[in-house]
This record gives C-alpha cells, sequence and structure tokens, in this order.
C-alpha cells in the first residue's frame, strides 16, 4: 500500500491518534491506532494501522504517535509534507511531548522507554525541517479522524 497521497508537494499532514487499555489490569493488553489525512477532520483517510501490545493508556497513546512517526520515517513519506500535526485526545501525551526538556535528557520513569524513542523520532525530523504539532482534540464528540482510531485501537484491545 503507497503510504503518500500528496497531490501536490508540501502539504501539511494531519494523523490523528487513540490508545486503548484497561487501566484496572495490570499488564493487561491495549490497542493503538493512528490514520494519516490531508484533511483537518480526518476524512478521507488513505492509511491507518493499529497493533496490540502490554500496557497502560498512556503507554497506548504514546505508541500511537510513535508508530505512525515511525512509519513515516520508515517509508521516507515525510517528503511530501511541509508539516506534520498530530491530533490526539490524550493530554496526557500531547502535554508529555510538549514539556518534557528532552535536550537535557531528563525523562519521566513512567513509559521512559517510548518517550526517548519519540524523542529520537523527533530529532530526525527537526534535523529534516519538519515541523510536528501536537493538537488536543476532545474524545468521543463525533470528530471523524478520532472516533475512527478510537475504534481501531478498542478493537484491537479486545481482540487482536
Amino acid at each position: 500500500m503507497e503510504i503518500t497521497k500528496a497531490k501536490s508537494m508540501k502539504k501539511t499532514l494531519y494523523i490523528y491518534t487513540d490508545g486503548s487499555a484497561d487501566n484496572k489490569t495490570e499488564n493487561a493488553y491495549g490497542g493503538w491506532a493512528y490514520i494519516f489525512s490531508e484533511n483537518k477532520e480526518g476524512k478521507d483517510h488513505f492509511f491507518e494501522e493499529s497493533g496490540r501490545e502490554r500496557g497502560k493508556s498512556g503507554k497506548m497513546e504514546l505508541l500511537a504517535i510513535y508508530y505512525a512517526l515511525f512509519v513515516l520515517i520508515k517509508k521516507k513519506a515525510y517528503k511530501e509534507y511541509k508539516g506534520i500535526i498530530i491530533k490526539t485526545d490524550s493530554e496526557y501525551a500531547r502535554n508529555t511531548l510538549l514539556k518534557i526538556p528532552f535536550a537535557k535528557g531528563n525523562f519521566p520513569v513512567v513509559n521512559k522507554a517510548e518517550i526517548m524513542a519519540l524523542n529520537k523520532l523527533g530529532k530526525i525530523f527537526a534535523k529534516k525541517k519538519i515541523n510536528i504539532t501536537y493538537e488536543h482534540v476532545r474524545g468521543h464528540v463525533g470528530i471523524y479522524g478520532n472516533e475512527i482510531c478510537d475504534k481501531l485501537a478498542n478493537k484491537k484491545r479486545k481482540n487482536a
């Protein structure tokens, strides 16, 4: 499957992400998902992926963002875009990625591996002069991209 869809070079890529987990059970499976779209609401999305891993909701939210950015690097699909806007309903993920003093290497203990991996990807995008913006969207209010990711992540959490 082809990831890029840009009809004209240097458009903005919107990435919706979501994670799902049973935070009551330690080490239970959770799900994560993301979609790529050139539409602010996530309509007409042209690529999606979801997965299942063990962990709580914060980890699943971070993994959704990590895998979305990772696939862009792996497939070199980032070259089509001037900027990337990640839309997440997780204030935890957004605030963590905006406020952690990455340059000094001061990472929190919770979800440290995921945050360090996202930090490495962020440095790659910065070197390539591609701006990544993190936007919070309200969950469960009918925003198309968020609803799609929510369904995909929940499906993976419940049954791989």
